[in-house]
């Protein structure tokens, strides 16, 4: 569950069970879980790694920004083999990042990849990454 704060707060059932925050207050606008842990968009073009941590349960990672792009990331999607994150903004652009790289460059060095032109004119509604082939579908109102 995220927060307009920028907090993130995971549920098991009903119950509250741990909030990680993101350290920069912005809003929380999506969130996508995979083996390592777990991927959250923001306002502002930014997206926040958290990783499994044996103490402190999820720890922040890495924190990036899509440069040059002050939209809210609304949607996110991650290949099946774990190595490319898809980010959706609000103003209808898809870019990509290749997470494998992640790990090893600095937030400063981590580049979007702009996927194709802006085909869409309403808000996209739903995303997915094909599992054999590189392809990305999208939907839109």
């Amino acid at each position: 569950l995220g927060t307009a704060d920028g907090e993130v707060i995971m549920l098991e059932g009903t119950d509250a069970r741990s909030a990680f925050n993101t350290d920069n207050g912005l809003p929380v606008e999506s969130i996508v879980c995979y083996s390592k842990g777990f991927v959250v968009g923001q306002q502002d073009g930014v997206v926040t790694i958290f990783e499994k941590d044996e103490k402190e349960f999820y720890r922040k990672a890495r924190s990036f920004t899509i440069e040059n792009n002050q939209c809210r990331v609304k949607y996110l999607a991650i290949s099946p083999n774990e190595e490319h994150l898809v980010c959706s903004l609000e103003n209808n652009q898809l870019y990509s990042l290749l997470l494998s790289n992640s790990e090893i460059m600095k937030s400063d060095e981590m580049n979007f990849d702009v996927l194709g032109t802006n085909n869409h004119q309403g808000p996209i509604t739903g995303m997915d990454i094909c599992i054999r082939k590189p392809l990305i579908a999208t939907s839109s109102t």
